[in-house]
């Protein structure tokens, strides 16, 4: 009888530990994550800079989701992104944030190095730091804060996941020591400036040390901490084992592992304070998804044992949650430096790439394993850009509704090829458009055809990004562009020469200058719209003209 209770406590144990998560489909978690990436690619929910730091673990989740699920195009976004803003960093040259791009950066160059254009740009940035850091010796100059000296120091935590792994990867790509021997020593600085070896997690920056939450407790900032062991886990994922620095690296994971575990929440979220779950209440979702990232990553490669499938399997239930109808990734505390309140409808890029980071790691955990290997999967995406120099858009009259032909298209964003639509005023300044970044056909509610498309506008170093609708309706025998319009205003576009034909509420408004210049075959670096009628079917074609 003993031994049979001992046997049936051994295969409890055993389920406990290793089925925790078998119930969860690794095609279940990929699927989600890649109708998050596809929605977001069609409708960006927050305006954006390609070179933000905000954007960076977005290029990271789409490269990450690119692998799990062998499906190029969200490499291919990475490529589009860092050929319109051909491979540069930030605009800040000395500050952590403005390398946290160079990340996806040297990723891509890893995968393919014959094309070195994708990584010079960022070796001459990360040369110049190494070079002026040198003048002070590592001494007190070096560690004032950013934007008082021309070298700036990494003194708030999420600095360990902007530049590190930048430098470790051009480490990795030259050879070249000083990359290594730069991060190391940064790294450790900021380490014994910010992380308290009593909790094992960091403070944010130094204001943070002694000070409490509104409930008399220590504030260790949930995203911060995230920030801080999601870089660990790209360092620790990139740099080899026998390399001397791995030690030091993979003791502070384990440390910071083993601590975050135990502030994970009922819903399997993590709170904006790790400290107070009060502080605040929830979960909130970019500090959620870094941890679960990291977790996960340690169980797959050994690091930690199997007793950490629980909270995986929880966390992920919690992930799911967040995710709406309409597949935007809520709850995610704005931009900020300290623990603060969030909702809902609160949602940011970093948060989208932080979820598709943790999805490509928990579904490994579930199973999955990449489909095509990563030399193929560079080459099928450096193809898709490649190739992408006209955007199509059928429409089938079928009833009352027409039907998509073709439900996405990638438009050329090479040197030669920008497409402008108008110019933009904001804060006084006129942006000029500078390249198309995509163009999305779909059908909407109201059964229109719309072609969504993303520019990116630059005015001198300054750079935005646009969100811009060509909406579309049948009048008469054939289909029309009706309106354009962009982020937070509506632009009529109204052909004057079907201005009878058109329904009262198109007349009731004014007509556009825009409406000529999008028409006309003439007009230096503008598209054109031709239409061709076979059979019923009428095929848009978005034309590309060079930009001089």
């Amino acid at each position: 009888m003993k031994k049979f209770s001992f046997i049936l406590t051994l295969l409890l144990v055993f389920q406990t530990t290793f089925g925790t998560l078998k119930h969860i489909s690794s095609n279940e978690i990929i699927d989600l994550a890649k109708k998050v990436a596809d929605s977001n690619i069609a409708t960006p929910r927050v305006s954006f800079s390609l070179t933000d730091w905000v954007i960076a673990p977005y290029y990271d989740g789409l490269i990450e989701l690119a692998k799990i699920s062998g499906e190029p195009k969200y490499w291919a976004e990475v490529i589009n992104c860092g050929n319109a803003v051909a491979w540069n960093n930030g605009k800040r040259k000395y500050h952590a944030d403005d390398y946290a791009i160079s990340h996806a950066w040297l990723a891509t160059y890893l995968a393919d190095t014959s094309k070195k254009e994708r990584m010079l740009k960022v070796k001459e940035g990360l040369d110049k730091i190494i070079l002026d850091a040198s003048t002070y010796n590592g001494e007190a100059p070096l560690k004032k804060h950013f934007g008082r000296t021309p070298v700036c120091a990494w003194n708030w935590c999420d600095a360990l996941y902007m530049a590190p792994i930048t430098f470790l990867r051009m480490y990795i790509a030259t050879g070249e020591q000083k990359y290594l021997d730069y991060m190391n020593k940064e790294y450790k600085w900021t380490t014994n400036l910010l992380f308290d070896t009593q909790d094992n997690m960091f403070y944010r920056d130094t204001r943070f040390i002694g000070k409490k939450s509104p409930n008399g407790k220590k504030i260790f900032w949930g995203r911060g901490n995230g920030w801080v062991i999601g870089g660990l886990t790209l360092i620790l994922n990139d740099m080899p084992k026998d390399n001397p620095s791995y030690p030091y690296y993979k003791d502070l994971y384990l440390k910071m592992a083993k601590a975050i575990a135990k502030t994970q929440l009922k819903n399997g979220l993590w709170g904006v304070n790790l400290a107070d779950n009060l502080h605040y209440q929830g979960g909130e979702t970019s500090s959620s998804a870094f941890i679960a990232y990291a977790l996960a990553w340690g169980i797959n490669n050994n690091l930690l044992d199997n007793s950490y499938k629980s909270i995986i399997t929880k966390a992920w239930q919690g992930l799911k949650s967040v995710v709406d109808e309409n597949y935007t990734v809520g709850y995610v505390q704005p931009i900020g430096a300290s623990p603060d309140k969030f909702s809902k409808d609160t949602t940011q890029l970093y948060g989208i790439g932080a979820f598709l980071m943790a999805s490509a790691e928990i579904a490994k955990l579930c199973g999955a394993t990449q489909p095509i290997a990563t030399k193929k999967l560079i080459e099928q995406a450096n193809n898709l850009n490649k190739n992408a120099n006209s955007a199509k858009l059928t429409l089938k009259p079928d009833n009352k509704n027409y039907i998509i032909g073709n439900s996405e298209a990638l438009l050329d964003t090479s040197k030669n090829k920008k497409t402008p639509i108008l110019t933009i005023i904001k804060n006084g300044k006129n942006y000029k458009p500078y390249a198309l970044i995509r163009a999305t056909p779909y059908l909407d509610k109201q059964s229109y055809a719309q072609l969504r498309m993303i520019y990116y506008y630059k005015v001198e170093s300054e750079i935005i990004t646009e969100f811009r609708i060509i909406k579309m309706s049948n009048i008469g025998n054939h289909v029309d562009i009706t309106s354009f319009f962009g982020r937070g205003k509506f632009d009529w576009i109204i052909r004057t020469d079907n201005f009878d034909n058109l329904p009262k509420k198109y007349k009731d408004k004014p007509i556009s200058n825009l409406a000529i210049a999008i028409h006309n075959n003439n007009n230096k670096g503008t598209p054109t719209v031709s239409k061709t009628a076979n059979n019923g079917t009428i095929t848009f074609t978005l034309e590309l003209k060079s930009l001089k």
